[in-house]
């Protein structure tokens, strides 16, 4: 480009045409090099096979993981559709429902098949053809995504005295689409709009124990996050979520005293279980109780009036903590000392035993399975022990010798014997 003498270059960054932007998708990126997706015309179509209209009458409903809504939710969802359009209400739908649209009875049967065994309905509940409704071609539509839409589109039209058969709502169909598709695009749309982590997890259990049915195998944490559209990490929680106990996972669901407990949370408690069950040599039994009456009594008076759930979980994870080294104490080798001999016992294993004595004893205390009396023994012996000798053990002597919780043992044994 020719300038006049003496005119500055300057230097022009070409415009980007709209939408042109590239943002490098590390998700994306590891998935080069599978086959893509394309149609018989070498184009790569995104979306539904096709748009239409649903009749609201003869659309079917199958049962779903959530099986909860929130009225106020609901209302709300009820709110925002209604709209004043000059006088006039009008009900306007911004996010299309997503069906099945089964041109045959072979198509729909499969279907129903899939889904309830999938959801292991019962013989006798499930959902047959001649429960369904067909639409005015004879087809059958059964609807995939937009369960709380449609509830509320029904709620709208029952109370306006409107026949659903009379109200027809834009639909994104799928041709003979498989439950396998219609359910994977479910849980992803689920994503954005989340149920309670607790259905996640429940979902993913069910997922897990039909791919082991069906294929036989068990799939990879990696295959089930695929399949959702969830992280690893969610899966993971998940599972380990799905594998408690049925009064423990209530928690997520019917809360404590007025609260629902976080997801997180509630995993803790699964830790605390194991703990217990760890503490109480495996009774599964005994060990839901223990939780359950923790909860109900120092976890409950913690949670009354707490707005942040730091406390209770540090609460919990001292539990933990104390359990674990509860339990480790009952599983050691503490009686080896009869049977080892002095001159081949080593320095650390003589410190390992006294120091498993002293723990053992603070456990006694802190459980008040100790008598008085016999405090009183273990008293007079150190004291015995203490007056033979002319050195004295020092504050860092005993420190060195016994676990960071348990060095308080001297004072505990004092407390013991002035309440004897």
């Amino acid at each position: 480009m020719t300038r006049a003498h003496g005119e500055v270059e300057q230097t022009v960054t070409p415009k980007k045409a709209a939408g042109t932007y590239d943002v490098p998708l590390r998700n994306v990126e590891s998935l080069i090099g599978l086959d893509l997706d394309t149609s018989a015309e070498g184009f790569v179509d995104v979306g539904p096979e096709k748009m239409g209209w649903t009749n609201l009458g003869a659309l079917n409903i199958l049962p779903q993981i959530r099986t909860e809504f929130d009225s106020s939710n609901l209302e709300s969802l009820a709110d925002a559709m209604i709209v004043d359009d000059d006088g006039v209400m009008a009900v306007r739908l911004i996010h299309p429902l997503s069906v099945s649209v089964h041109t045959t009875p072979e198509s729909a049967t499969r279907y129903l098949e899939d889904h309830a065994s999938y959801y292991q309905i019962p013989e006798e509940q499930r959902i047959t053809l001649e429960d369904l409704s067909p639409n005015d071609e004879g087809h059958f539509e059964i609807l995939g995504m937009g369960n709380r839409r449609t509830i509320t589109l029904r709620s709208i039209m029952t109370s306006r005295g409107i026949p659903l058969d009379q109200a027809r709502v834009s639909s994104s169909q799928y041709m003979d689409a498989p439950f396998k598709l219609m359910h994977s695009l479910q849980s992803r749309e689920n994503t954005y709009v989340a149920p309670n982590p607790a259905d996640d997890a429940r979902s993913i259990q069910l997922y897990y124990d039909w791919h082991i049915d069906e294929y036989g195998t068990v799939p990879s944490n990696t295959k089930i996050a695929g399949y959702f559209g969830f992280s690893r990490s969610k899966v993971k929680e998940c599972l380990e979520f799905a594998r408690l106990p049925e009064d423990i996972k209530q928690y997520a669901y019917d809360g404590l005293v007025g609260r629902l407990l976080p997801f997180s949370t509630v995993l803790k408690l699964g830790e605390l279980y194991g703990a217990y069950t760890a503490y109480n040599n495996g009774d599964a039994e005994l060990s839901l109780k223990d939780v359950n009456t923790f909860c109900e009594t120092e976890f409950a008076s913690l949670l009354k009036g707490k707005k942040s759930m730091r406390l209770p979980n540090q609460l919990l994870a001292n539990r933990i903590k104390e359990l674990r080294d509860e339990a480790e104490y009952q599983s050691s080798p503490l009686f080896d000392i009869v049977d080892a001999s002095p001159t081949n016992r080593s320095e650390m294993a003589r410190r390992r035993y006294i120091s498993e004595i002293a723990r053992a004893v603070d456990v006694l205390i802190r459980t008040d399975e100790i008598r008085p009396d016999e405090v009183a023994v273990l008293q007079r012996i150190l004291s015995q022990r203490a007056l033979a000798e002319t050195v004295e053990a020092t504050d860092q002597d005993v420190a060195d010798l016994l676990p960071a919780n348990l060095f308080d043992i001297t004072t505990k044994f004092e407390a013991a014997e002035k309440t004897a």
